[in-house]
């Protein structure tokens, strides 16, 4: 089977397409011109018959017109040669008579030899052009075969294309219904992943509820282990401030540590008159302390209180204003 690309016809032709379809378009065009040209070389077979046969008739007519005027002529000559004999006037010699006789003869036969030349070569032309166009009608003939031949293989491999493609139908249609099975399965597999992290999810909603009650317990606890821890300082440093000890640093409420936070660290009543107001009222913040902003030497007896320095020197003590 010809390619499209290398497809060429005397036909005008367009090359044939890959589906089947076409291919059975182009043969029936092909088949109508081929029968079209077949047609066509027997009209000029005709045609070149039908001039010949004129031409020969023209020829035969002018034939006969001409042995007409001859014998015309002829019959003229005598009849006016018997007449100069019966009346005894001869305007001509005799000799003139046979010489146009003569002359004019030979005219008629040069005239005959070329007719008959020309029948020769119109002969000779037509047998010529009869066999050019026998050759060519073979030619075409043989063409027309190979073609046949060619359209049977395309008929062949049209007839294998079907079956490949009922075949490749079959196979898509198989797989078709493969994937939509594996899709379905995969479908319900997600279904069931979903399922399963719908309920992780769940479980961690559970364990974050569990975790953020834990942390308010353990924060609870911390708070209350800080609470205790600033109170059992704060008991060491009323033992420690009576037995004229340097006062131990009291944790805050988180836990943290004064120094922590850059404070100065307070282990007699004197540390605590040497603050500012900023740091004191910080202390006291720390130690969740309540008090008023407008409050001064207050403030002090406060963090003395919340640090455990009630010993009778720390309690005496006068504090003097926040520089």
């Amino acid at each position: 089977m010809m390619s499209n690309e290398n497809f060429d016809n005397d036909y005008n032709l367009p090359p044939p397409n890959d589906s089947a379809e076409d291919l059975k378009i182009f043969i029936k065009r092909y088949e109508r011109s081929v029968d079209s040209t077949l047609l066509e070389i027997d009209e000029n077979k005709r045609e070149a018959l039908e001039k010949y046969i004129e031409e020969r008739d023209r020829k035969m007519k002018y034939e006969i017109e001409c042995n007409e005027r001859l014998q015309g002529w002829k019959k003229l000559a005598i009849e006016r040669e018997i007449s100069e004999e019966q009346s005894g006037e001869v305007q001509f010699p005799r000799w003139i008579d046979e010489w146009a006789n003569t002359k004019l003869g030979g005219i008629f036969e040069r005239i005959f030899s070329k007719m008959d030349s020309m029948q020769n070569d119109m002969n000779s032309r037509f047998d010529a052009m009869q066999n050019e166009m026998n050759s060519r009608f073979d030619a075409v003939q043989n063409e027309m075969t190979s073609m046949k031949g060619e359209m049977a293989e395309m008929k062949v491999e049209m007839v294998e294309m079907k079956r490949e493609t009922i075949r490749l139908n079959t196979r898509i249609d198989l797989l078709e219904q493969k994937t939509e099975a594996r899709f379905q399965s995969i479908e319900q597999r997600f279904n069931s992943i979903d399922q399963r992290f719908n309920s992780i999810d769940r479980r961690f909603d559970s364990m974050e509820q569990r975790l953020d009650s834990m942390d308010q317990k353990m924060e609870t606890i911390d708070a209350r282990s800080c609470r205790s821890i600033m109170l059992t300082r704060k008991l060491e440093n009323t033992t420690r401030s009576d037995q004229g000890y340097l006062a131990s640093p009291v944790p805050f409420l988180n836990g943290n540590e004064p120094a922590n936070s850059g404070l100065p660290p307070i282990e007699r009543v004197e540390d605590i008159d040497e603050l500012s107001k900023e740091q004191c009222v910080q202390y006291l913040k720390g130690y969740g302390i309540m008090f008023s902003p407008a409050e001064t030497i207050k403030l002090k007896k406060r963090l003395r209180d919340a640090v455990g320095l009630w010993s009778k020197a720390s309690t005496e003590y006068e504090f003097h204003q926040f520089h």
